[in-house]
């Protein structure tokens, strides 16, 4: 299937202008009546394209509706990092993106075609 002009405009911007970014996965090693712990898993450096834009991205969080406004989208080729350990949702076990010494929550995980995924993430001020 041929890439779109999106996809490939995405892939060049992450190979001629992408930075080096850290993720961070945990796994579950808990889970009582005081809700789950947490502990790291893996870490990924990647390279990737930031976009903070001018505004934040806003979006009704499923299932509470909770409005979350995206502080910064990180594109990331898909082969790059590893499906098994990426985790969404904004929790305590969410995935983190590390740049430039601060940390940020991966809230929602948009495929962005065949090769490129779109990480929306939020400050961990935590």
């Amino acid at each position: 299937m041929p890439r779109t002009g999106i996809q490939s405009s995405a892939q060049r911007k992450i190979g001629r202008d992408g930075v080096p970014i850290t993720l961070v996965h945990y796994d579950r090693v808990e889970h009582g009546s005081r809700g789950s712990t947490w502990q790291e898993a893996a870490k990924e450096d990647v390279s990737a394209y930031p976009d903070f834009g001018g505004s934040s991205v806003s979006y009704d969080a499923q299932p509470t509706g909770a409005e979350i406004n995206i502080d910064a989208v990180f594109y990331v080729l898909r082969r790059d990092i590893s499906d098994e350990y990426l985790t969404e949702g904004g929790h305590d076990g969410a995935s983190r993106v590390e740049y430039r010494n601060r940390r940020y929550i991966v809230e929602r995980v948009e495929d962005r075609g065949q090769t490129v995924l779109a990480l929306e993430t939020t400050l961990d001020d935590g």
